[in-house]
């Protein structure tokens, strides 16, 4: 058997050739921009728990001052710190001084938590691009 091509036909065989590859190529790249989105939303995701949890934390721990809720809260601010910007991280780090004194100061907690919620407030509005 002899094959003859001739150059319809090989063109034809081109152009289904590129439009495959082409094909192939957007699929890749849709994946990755769709990997690369669904890894951002689950950061942002991670970030307002985190410092959710801060807050939640405070609040439980601000009318009693039990010890077992300052414990909580330090918990949470290390966590928090754990996935934080370096803004944020910071203002978690003074809140933490703040925290592990023997007897915190209210109105000190209450200067760091301003300071923290206005640092998480600019990351995560960084972090969904707004």
């Amino acid at each position: 058997m002899n094959f003859v091509f001739s150059s319809s036909d090989m063109a034809a065989f081109a152009g289904q050739l590129l439009s495959s590859v082409i094909g192939l190529l957007g699929v890749f790249v849709g994946a990755h921009i769709a990997k690369s989105g669904s890894r951002k939303q689950s950061y942002c995701d991670s970030l307002r728990a985190a410092y959710s949890l801060v807050f939640e934390r405070y609040t439980a721990w601000i009318p009693t001052q039990d010890i077992n809720h300052a414990a909580a809260l330090v918990g949470a601010i290390c966590s928090a710190m754990l996935i934080a910007g370096p803004k944020t991280r910071d203002s978690l780090n003074d809140f933490l001084d703040v925290m592990i004194k023997p007897n915190p100061d209210s109105a000190s907690c209450k200067e760091c938590l301003d300071n923290f919620w206005n640092c998480a407030e600019e990351e995560i509005r960084k972090s969904y691009g707004k």
